[in-house]
């Protein structure tokens, strides 16, 4: 075991604790659940900011989905470039798909 190996030559071992995640998703959730019951559910999407969340994912399964899940540029530069790309591209096609509305009178 490491750990042995390093206490063995005087160094001070301090490992992490276990990280249990189930016991902070737990207790997230039942601050929502609590804060949904006190008010409405509206007013804790409102005021956690659940609607602006929910577009993000949305906007993120629109870009990932119809384009493609990785960049096969290597470089930070070349993977903003693509970045960019693809941005537009999901742009246009959104422009494309949008309605052009005209008011009849």
């Amino acid at each position: 075991m490491p750990l042995r190996r390093f206490s063995t030559r005087g160094a001070a071992v301090n490992p992490a604790p276990p990280w249990r995640p189930h016991i902070l998703v737990a207790a997230g959730r039942n601050e929502a659940i609590s804060a949904i019951a006190s008010s409405s559910l509206r007013k804790w999407k409102t005021a956690g900011g659940y609607h602006r969340h929910s577009l993000a994912e949305t906007l993120m399964y629109r870009l990932k989905v119809p384009i493609g899940r990785e960049l096969a540029a290597r470089t930070i530069a070349a993977q903003a470039t693509a970045v960019v790309v693809r941005v537009s591209v999901l742009n246009r096609m959104t422009a494309l798909a949008r309605p052009h509305s005209i008011r009849m009178t």
